[in-house]
């Protein structure tokens, strides 16, 4: 990765590398289980935001920032998530160390002799429990957000087969469109965004 030596190439490459990390640790959170740098930058939004951190197989260089500047700009850095869906992408990596931890403190012992029973802790269950039903509200709550998208997509469906104007048919699906990419930003990766960029073109090009 090529190293930014201004202040602003260095915020956008802190911002790009910081969404491909924790895109990263939910995908293969296994190789970040014992990474103590890592696991204590997911903890607040602060320690993230302070993180420094390279990996350059991955094309991953963080350098700090403060959390006005993240807030001010992710959204232009980050390709559409703004600070709460980046946020969101935060926990959802927190989440995904949770649930691997859990699923390792249950695994059976390999020194366990055959005629022993295998009995799991009821705290690891329990924990595992905790885990899987966190992320089963927030799938019911990106239902939900889904839902409310469609509808109004239908809608705007509606408004466009009403009208003649093709400017206003252009304006309604790109409204349409951006409200549709901002609701899948608070789903968990990697159904968060849209993946193949959408333009719209009038049917009839006026001269």
């Amino acid at each position: 990765m090529k190293i930014n030596k201004n202040k602003s190439g260095q915020i956008k490459t802190s911002i790009i590398s910081t969404i491909r990390l924790l895109n990263r640790i939910i995908d293969h959170p296994s190789e970040f289980s014992e990474n103590e740098t890592i696991r204590d930058a997911l903890k607040s939004q602060g320690a993230l935001a302070g993180l420094t951190y390279t990996d350059i197989e991955n094309a991953i260089q963080i350098a700090p920032l403060s959390i006005t500047t993240l807030k001010a700009k992710v959204t232009t850095h980050s390709g559409g998530f703004d600070f709460n869906s980046y946020d969101h992408l935060r926990k959802q990596a927190l989440d995904s160390l949770t649930l691997l931890d859990a699923n390792l403190a249950s695994d059976v012992d390999p020194n366990l002799s055959n005629d022993q029973p295998i009995i799991p802790s009821k705290v690891k269950l329990t924990n595992q429990i905790a885990v899987l039903e966190s992320r089963l509200e927030k799938h019911r709550e990106a239902n939900f957000r889904l839902l409310q998208a469609l509808n109004r997509a239908v809608t705007a469906l509606e408004n466009t087969s009403k009208t003649d104007d093709s400017r206003l048919r252009q304006k309604i699906a790109r409204d349409e469109i951006s409200s549709i990419a901002k609701t899948l930003l608070f789903n968990d990766h990697p159904f968060n965004k849209l993946h193949n960029p959408i333009s719209i073109a009038p049917l009839h090009p006026e001269s």
